[in-house]
């Protein structure tokens, strides 16, 4: 736009359409059998302006994101599921009783801001916020189960996105023209995240005919961590790469299905933070990379059986995923048990040639390359 200005913009519009035919949980008399065809649309607008200055550089953004889940057809509200005499206001296996539901609008701005500054002329520093917006999973939106099944889940069309609000702060610098270092810091909160909770009996007078469960925003969860690189580039035939990583995730539940399975209710279901089942606190991962080019290499018999040849030694180590200990009585708090640390090592080899016009290669692709027990 002027010479400090650089303005991007843009739109996209999806309107899917989705065929599902899931059947599940075949042991129960009929099964879970969810079967649909629905076409919701999402539309996100963006525009990001960068200032850059000699001293400064600024990214300062807005998106607008909204969808629909389109309509619903045999519905049950499951904020209203019943009239003041007592009734259901709709029977969700009844289809001439049971009226198509159009899901209501969702959407929200959100803001992102980018600062990068140049201390020297090898060091930079810079400092990221945003906020990030996810649409639920369909599958939790349109899942069709009814009152009349045994243990009923409803999908909800009218949840609100997943919101995150993300802090990052990172430094780079060059140490000579090969060596670098890249350190970042970074926050995630996220809300509005979906769960399931089970719904106790509302009709009155009758011993719980119409428990059910439904998917709510009700989950939170958060992250922390730091990432480090050190960085050689490619130079004297050989480059590396070590990159470690600290995180610490936290949520109350671990996926929007675990208040189903736990037949939680929101008084009684843990709002605590607790330990995720995939957390990994600890990540190592390092590789060395030899390229010879062509035209390099000793010769024998006029060839250079080692140019054009590529090696590259990948490991990487992680701590161990964390596990619910049980004993003979009773079983222990959630995720409270670490495995082992895992180690893993990988090889890859190629050798490139050209001939008649053509160029392939001859490849070797190593996993866990020393046969070791515990792997990720």
């Amino acid at each position: 736009m002027t010479t400090h200005h650089q303005v991007k913009t843009g739109a996209i519009y999806n309107v899917p359409t989705m065929d599902t035919y899931d059947v599940q949980l075949l042991y129960l008399t009929p099964p879970y059998i969810t079967q649909y065809r629905r076409t919701p649309w999402e539309l996100g607008l963006y525009i990001q302006d960068k200032v850059e200055y000699d001293f400064i550089i600024l990214n300062l953004g807005l998106r607008y994101d909204a969808a629909n889940a389109g309509e619903i057809p045999y519905w049950i509200d499951p904020r209203n599921p019943i009239d003041a005499d007592g009734e259901l206001v709709i029977d969700p296996s009844d289809p001439e009783t049971a009226p198509i539901k159009t899901g209501e609008l969702r959407s929200q701005f959100s803001p992102r801001i980018g600062i990068s500054h140049p201390i020297t002329e090898r060091s930079v520093m810079y400092f990221n916020y945003g906020h990030f917006f996810q649409n639920p999973i369909y599958r939790n939106l349109y899942i069709q189960g009814t009152l009349e099944d045994s243990v009923p889940l409803i999908g909800n069309p009218n949840m609100e996105n997943e919101k995150t609000v993300s802090y990052e702060f990172g430094y780079k610098h060059q140490f000579t023209e090969i060596y670098a270092l890249e350190l970042t810091m970074y926050a995630k909160d996220t809300s509005n995240m979906v769960g399931s909770e089970r719904i106790p009996a509302f009709f009155q007078g009758v011993s719980n005919p119409y428990d059910y469960t439904v998917f709510l925003n009700y989950d939170y969860s958060s992250s922390k961590g730091i990432d480090m690189s050190l960085i050689k580039r490619y130079s004297d035939f050989w480059s590396t790469r070590v990159n470690y990583s600290y995180m610490t995730t936290q949520s109350n539940r671990d996926d929007p299905w675990a208040g189903y399975r736990g037949g939680h209710e929101l008084e009684t279901s843990p709002k605590r933070p607790r330990v995720l089942g995939w957390d990994q606190p600890h990540r190592l991962s390092s590789s060395v990379s030899i390229s010879i080019p062509q035209g390099v290499g000793p010769e024998i018999f006029g060839i250079r059986p080692f140019e054009r040849f590529n090696a590259s030694l990948l490991y990487s180590a992680a701590a161990g995923r964390p596990y619910t200990p049980t004993t003979k009585e009773k079983t222990l708090e959630p995720n409270s048990g670490r495995r082992p640390w895992t180690f893993s090592w990988s090889a890859k080899f190629y050798r490139d040639f050209e001939s008649f016009g053509m160029r392939y290669s001859i490849f070797a692709d190593i996993r866990n390359l020393f046969n070791a027990k515990k792997l990720q």
